[in-house]
């Protein structure tokens, strides 16, 4: 199972940061900078690792390790990784990830005494169906203390003009009125474009009554701490000089993925959202991504945003995972624990 000379080393950031651009499927999730902040919401440390094979390098992980009190374990918990596609020529990218699951699992499961737990980032349908075959050849079991990530994804590489027709006709209808409208789109990555978006997320919250785990002052925050080529991008569509909707995006590696989005009433009947929408896959499509992540769907629970987004032209993905291994033991501990923990939260 895996090569055992594969191996798990602790990378500082100088490292990780030089390693990370190495990757298509490197993301927001998985920078140094969200990897301490998420780590830190939650009490937890933060390692970067790197997976070696002798001198090479087949894969790196962002992994947050949460411990039990007065116990020598607990949980290390990966979110879109690890991340294994190098750009150019590799070898059998299943291979790759059958090794660095491996490797993590002894490291985290067999050495640290951990249960390890990992939401793959997302990728094409193969590679998603030979991730979840992988995991299962492992011993790995479905996990039901994380989301699983269900999403759209779009693939940009595709002409402009077949993205526009694999629009369906009401959405591309909304875009062609959107476009006589006179809007004006900013972009950027500054503060101030963030604090014209925190208004209208703002303004969207106290009219829908809806919250969010990560909101915009989160984001804001994070941004003073990535690297110029890794900042969130900010789109602003304005109407007579008042901002009206906006869309906050993350462009790094070979997807761009949806963060926020906001719209105002007179946004909407606009339809001041649809050219944000186009605007964000034509800058994904100049920037070299591949793929746009929508950021996610609820069928059920969102049906408004799931019809949105789906008759944008992508394909429905789930991303491999969650799935943990550990001790059956240590499993009941550590979820006994998440479960005290999300009580006295709440």
């Amino acid at each position: 199972m895996g090569n055992t000379s594969d191996h798990v080393q602790l990378i500082d950031q100088q490292e990780w940061e030089a390693l990370a651009r190495q990757f298509d499927d490197y993301n927001y999730q998985q920078t140094w900078a969200f990897g301490q902040r998420a780590a830190e919401r939650l009490n937890a440390d933060s390692e970067n690792i790197a997976i070696r094979s002798g001198d090479d390098v087949i894969g790196i992980a962002n992994v947050r390790i949460k411990s039990l009190p007065l116990l020598p374990m607990g949980i290390a918990y990966i979110n879109g990784g690890p991340v294994i596609l190098k750009s150019g020529p590799q070898i059998d990218t299943a291979i790759i990830f059958r090794r660095c699951l491996a490797a993590l699992k002894r490291e985290y499961v067999d050495r640290r005494r951990m249960v390890l737990r990992i939401i793959c980032p997302i990728a094409d349908e193969e590679l998603i169906a030979e991730e979840n075959n992988e995991f299962e050849k492992q011993g790995f079991k479905p996990s039901t203390s994380a989301r699983f990530y269900r999403t759209m994804i779009i693939d940009v590489e595709n002409d402009q003009e077949s993205l526009r027709k694999n629009l369906a006709q009401k959405w591309r209808n909304c875009l062609n009125r959107a476009e006589k409208n006179d809007l004006k789109v900013l972009r950027g990555t500054g503060d101030e474009l963030f604090e014209k978006f925190e208004t209208l997320f703002n303004e969207l919250r106290e009219r829908k009554w809806f919250e969010v785990d990560m909101g915009v002052e989160y984001f804001r925050k994070l941004q003073r701490e990535l690297s110029e080529d890794e900042k969130f991008i900010v789109h602003i569509a304005e109407a007579d000089g008042k901002p009206v909707a906006g869309h906050i995006g993350s462009f790094i590696g070979g997807t761009a993925v949806y963060l926020l989005g906001a719209s105002t009433d007179s946004g909407n009947k606009l339809k001041a959202s649809y050219l944000l929408q186009w605007q964000v896959m034509m800058h994904a499509k100049e920037s070299g991504c591949r793929y746009y992540d929508l950021g996610g769907i609820d069928p059920d629970g969102n049906p408004g945003v799931f019809r949105f987004k789906d008759r944008m032209g992508g394909v429905d993905l789930t991303a491999a995972g969650p799935f943990e291994a550990g001790t059956p033991v240590l499993g009941r501990l550590i979820s006994s624990a998440e479960k005290l923990y999300l009580m006295f939260k709440g």
